[in-house]
């Protein structure tokens, strides 16, 4: 799991700032235009040439053509290694299958703060609200009253500069002292079984801007984390164990046209995403990072591939332009080298997200301007089939805002009447069929 802010650097001009939406979920400037939506399939002589086909050590893209007809859902091989890589079958929307037991949703009034991020665990559901953002709050999944579970140590400070991160025993966050740019600013580690907590990162004074330089990362009890060193320029690389407060150096290089950025950990392995300044092209690159040697492997080297989630074996990562929004997400197996692009569904979908088996995003259902009618939207990469929850199974002008998911259990924050600036939001989660 990985979590990042804005990405500027005032030394270099590779980092440009951009609203994440992976960070605030706020609601996006509409389109006038509608997405039409073309269903693809692939090429049956490209998948009967891959069988025949001495193997190959590069991994095989998808081809596809347009199809009149809705081509029939196949399944994905299994996780295990094999000779050949195999393609992926684009899916198709499933409109008729309701993902979600619907008929068990559970429903916290949150009052008219409503939730700006959401994270899950195995027992818990935390979130931090728009306005009242200097706490952390969380329920239990199996129901009671919702408790702060993390407070900011400032005045005024707040704790949505990253969307909070969920390792094991381990809850990560950031505190800072301002509602605007930060100043002074850490990283938090609290220990949820005995709530003790550390600080793993502090910057007081941050007049060099590293607050736009820094991406985390973690998994177990290994915390990662990606900063820009203005003075020496240099990209470092760091990993923690939050439980034996063991820290080594993963990687340092002097900037040269690039920089480590978003990053994101699974099974004790790591992928990194590298971004260009404009004299290299601009874009970005994805790698897989060796922690223990420093070592990289280029998984995608086309400069349109941003944002990666990782749950081995599957890699994913926003296909497209750095800044832009997404309309395709990049998927990719680290054991069989399956390669896909899958279209995302919807109009100016949010970055794709990663859970398990599942590609997850939000995005609006219609091309009007009032901010409402939107929808969840699941790829469920096993059945290779896209499964869409809308917004009008709770009757009109509503919206989803944050979204999670953790193993079957996925969350929402939905505002009920878009109407009213002043609506009620309510927390709501249920489990995948």
């Amino acid at each position: 799991m990985y979590s990042h802010r804005l990405p500027d650097l005032p030394f270099s001009s590779i980092r440009k700032k951009k609203n994440m939406t992976s960070v605030h979920h706020t609601p996006h400037s509409r389109w006038n235009n509608t997405i039409n939506f073309i269903v693809l399939c692939i090429l049956v002589n490209l998948l009967v040439s891959c069988m025949s086909a001495t193997p190959s050590s590069i991994p095989t893209d998808i081809a596809v053509a347009q199809s009149s007809s809705t081509p029939t859902i196949q399944t994905i091989a299994t996780h295990q290694s094999i000779a050949t890589p195999t393609t992926i079958v684009v899916p198709t929307l499933s409109s008729e299958l309701q993902p979600l037991n619907t008929d068990k949703i559970v429903s916290v009034p949150l009052g008219k703060d409503g939730a700006s991020s959401l994270a899950i665990d195995d027992d818990y559901i935390y979130w931090i609200g728009w306005t009242n953002n200097g706490y952390i709050s969380r329920i239990s999944t199996k129901g009671g009253k919702p408790e702060k579970i993390a407070t900011s140590t400032y005045p005024n400070g707040r704790l949505d500069l990253f969307t909070p991160i969920l390792s094991g025993k381990w809850l990560i966050f950031a505190d800072t002292n301002t509602q605007g740019d930060p100043d002074t600013w850490k990283i938090r580690v609290l220990n949820l079984e005995d709530h003790t907590e550390r600080v793993v990162w502090e910057i007081k004074n941050d007049t060099t801007g590293l607050i736009y330089s820094f991406a985390i990362a973690a998994d177990g009890d290994t915390l990662v984390w990606v900063v820009g060193l203005p003075e020496t320029s240099e990209d470092g690389i760091t990993m923690f164990n939050m439980t034996t407060g063991e820290k080594r150096e993963v990687l340092r290089e002097k900037v040269n046209g690039s920089l480590w950025s978003f990053i994101s950990l699974s099974h004790g392995q790591a992928v990194i995403e590298k971004d260009f300044d404009e004299n290299n092209g601009g874009g970005a690159d994805i790698y897989s990072l060796d922690l223990t040697t420093g070592k990289t492997q280029a998984l995608s080297t086309d400069q349109n591939s941003d944002v990666p989630h990782f749950a081995y074996p599957w890699v994913t990562w926003k296909a497209g332009p750095r800044y832009d929004t997404a309309t395709k997400v990049g998927l990719y197996n680290l054991q069989t080298q399956q390669k896909g692009l899958i279209n995302l569904q919807g109009i100016e979908p949010s970055d794709p997200l990663l859970n398990n088996t599942h590609i997850y995003w939000k995005a609006w259902t219609s091309t009007t301007t009032d901010n409402t009618g939107n929808a969840i939207y699941m790829y469920d990469i096993i059945k290779n089939t896209i499964f869409k929850f809308d917004t009008d199974a709770f009757g009109p002008n509503q919206r989803f805002d944050a979204i999670a998911m953790h193993g079957e259990l996925i969350a929402w924050s939905r505002v009920i009447n878009t109407s009213d600036p002043n609506s009620d939001s309510y927390l709501e989660w249920a489990t995948i069929k």
